[in-house]
């Protein structure tokens, strides 16, 4: 597979993910909803990073790394950077808030 492809396809990943976190939420299942929520957005960023460097992090810390490093090089992926950080020490919603701001797909 080509890095595009296979970028595409993490993200489709993360949108599936995102979808159960929305749907467990909706349910009442806080914890579950934000455990898919947490991988959507972690899935979602190593898509990002597969995208602009041709290579996919391969543990959580790699994926932290490496978005630091986007953001100080594109000031486009500071806010993400940045929203990454605080979302991952908040509520699940605010982890889906993040994805879905910053998603590249749209829901039908």
């Amino acid at each position: 597979m080509t890095v595009i492809a296979d970028s595409n396809r993490i993200f489709a990943d993360a949108h599936m993910m995102y979808q159960a976190a929305i749907e467990r939420l909706s349910a009442g299942d806080i914890h579950d909803a934000s455990e898919k929520a947490w991988c959507s957005t972690k899935r979602a960023t190593d898509a990002l990073i597969l995208a602009r460097t041709g290579e996919e992090p391969p543990k959580s810390p790699d994926t932290t790394r490496a978005l630091r490093r986007l953001a100080m090089d594109d000031p486009n992926v500071w806010p993400l950077q940045a929203r990454a950080i605080s979302s991952a020490k908040g509520p699940c919603t605010a982890i889906a808030s993040t994805l879905a701001s910053v998603s590249p797909w749209t829901t039908p």
